[in-house]
């Protein structure tokens, strides 16, 4: 089985186009988007044999107990479904009303959690050849099947025809009240092509460092007489950022039960900083991450360790870098707790026994510093939000712990003897009354509004706090602009 853990786009910066912002989908509080698809005047067949479905995508969640549903058509008597299996292949269900079916899986496995893919979706059922009556892309190459689609010659399927109709963007029709069955992380750039067959090169090209890039889709040609619809979130309507932008009005909206995902500038083109759903330590074998890889929950009896996705090594940048956490309950005992700050490479934290391990600011009641197991009054109520930044522009790196914007603790690191290490954002969760949400800039969930709107000191991210002078947030268009890499 092929693993693509290092597949993805990871965030060019050198690409001509910008994709500035994307939608952030949380599953558990069942976000997603419908469009009823309206009938368009003189149109009489809205069945067809092609289409072509182009979306950017970074995946939020761990949790693998549920498919994670990109994509969805239904009506009464048909449907077709794209999604994330629990395994991490991209699945397909396809069926009909002649009961006419069949589940479509690509070998590869899709775990990259730091970086975006570009999946594209082609059908054209009047081709002779079947293999290439349906064919998925993911970042410009073409994927093998561990179980082949199976469809006939110029069959009107599901994906390519408006009968009375729901798409979904991030959700599963019909099953929108299951909380498994929707999407979690983010989604930009959406282009959806009826009638019409093309390939990944009308959306995205390889750039001279090998990385597969997007390009201006705003001038798009569409099948005048289809269905179409392009979503940029807001990229060209601020003010609706579900409207539909190729001028065929097709616009979606969220479930109005539901949240609406949020809209923030995580992107192709600038990628952000989350947790890395691949990382952990301690006894975290139920590790559990949702709200577009943002939200770390707590367990009862569990250690929930993550670091970010992004990591600085002070030998290599001198730059500030600054991110904030919430947690959203009270902390009142040590049967509930949870750690904010940074993290070595080689080494784990353990925020329950107060061990020496992490160098970190811990809340159990007071705020108890693991590095020294100084104890301060500051307390841990809920909603507060803790600043950190990491200031690599000494001879050793700093960390600065801020608390509802003003500064609570400072920590210098001892760096190693060839001063060669990684330093990550790092946060933990102990108990089921814990839970901590952080915010790189990217964009934000519903547990964690930023109502002040800082940017940085380049003028990236979002932020409740302004962050310090000259502090940086943890994308890809800053670690280019100041030489880091991660």
């Amino acid at each position: 089985m092929a693993f693509t853990d290092r597949l993805a786009n990871r965030g060019s910066v050198s690409t001509g186009y910008d994709i500035e912002q994307s939608a952030s989908f949380d599953f558990t509080s069942n976000q997603h988007l419908d469009n009823s698809m309206a009938y368009v005047s003189g149109r009489s067949n809205h069945l067809y044999k092609k289409m072509t479905l182009s979306m950017w995508v970074k995946r939020g969640t761990s949790n693998s107990t549920f498919n994670k549903h990109l994509f969805s058509t239904a009506s009464s008597a048909r449907a077709a479904t794209m999604y994330f299996k629990s395994s991490d292949q991209i699945e397909f269900y396809l069926t009909a009303q002649n009961g006419y079916n069949n589940n479509p899986i690509t070998n590869a496995k899709f775990r990259d959690y730091s970086a975006w893919y570009h999946i594209v979706v082609r059908v054209d059922t009047t081709l002779s050849t079947a293999a290439d009556r349906m064919r998925l892309y993911v970042n410009g190459e073409q994927q093998t099947w561990a179980i082949a689609p199976s469809i006939d010659q110029n069959r009107a399927e599901e994906w390519t025809s408006f009968q009375p109709t729901v798409h979904s963007i991030g959700g599963e029709n019909g099953y929108h009240n299951s909380t498994g069955s929707n999407y979690d992380g983010h989604i930009a750039e959406v282009n959806y092509m009826a009638n019409m067959s093309v390939g990944p090169d009308t959306f995205g090209e390889t750039n001279s460092d090998g990385i597969w890039v997007p390009i201006d889709t705003t001038d798009l040609s569409y099948d005048a007489a289809a269905d179409s619809y392009r979503l940029d979130f807001g990229a060209t309507d601020s003010s609706n950022p579900y409207n539909d932008t190729s001028g065929n009005g097709q616009h979606f909206s969220n479930d109005s039960t539901h949240g609406a995902p949020r809209i923030g500038t995580d992107s192709p083109t600038n990628n952000f900083a989350q947790w890395d759903a691949l990382s952990g330590h301690y006894n975290d074998t139920t590790l559990y991450l949702t709200g577009a890889g943002l939200l770390l929950q707590g367990q009862a009896g569990v250690y929930q360790l993550r670091w970010g996705t992004i990591g600085i090594n002070p030998k290599y940048n001198s730059s500030k870098w600054y991110w904030e956490y919430k947690n959203t309950s009270n902390i009142h005992s040590a049967s509930n707790e949870y750690s904010v700050g940074v993290a070595r490479e080689t080494r784990t934290i353990d925020i329950h026994s107060g061990g020496s391990q992490g160098d970190f600011l811990h809340g159990d009641g007071l705020a108890r510093y693991l590095s020294g197991l100084n104890t301060g009054g500051n307390g841990t109520g809920a909603n507060t939000v803790w600043g950190c930044m990491l200031d690599c522009s000494g001879s050793s790196p700093v960390v600065t712990i801020y608390r509802n914007g003003s500064s609570a603790y400072t920590y210098t690191y001892s760096p190693p003897s060839d001063n060669d290490e990684y330093l990550f954002p790092s946060g933990a969760t102990y108990g089921s009354g814990s839970e901590l949400v952080i915010n790189f800039g990217g964009g934000t969930i519903q547990e964690f509004t930023v109502s002040s709107g800082n940017t940085d000191a380049n003028g990236y991210g979002n932020f409740e706090y302004a962050p310090p002078s000259g502090a940086l947030a943890l994308c890809t268009k800053n670690l280019a602009e100041s030489g880091g890499s991660y």
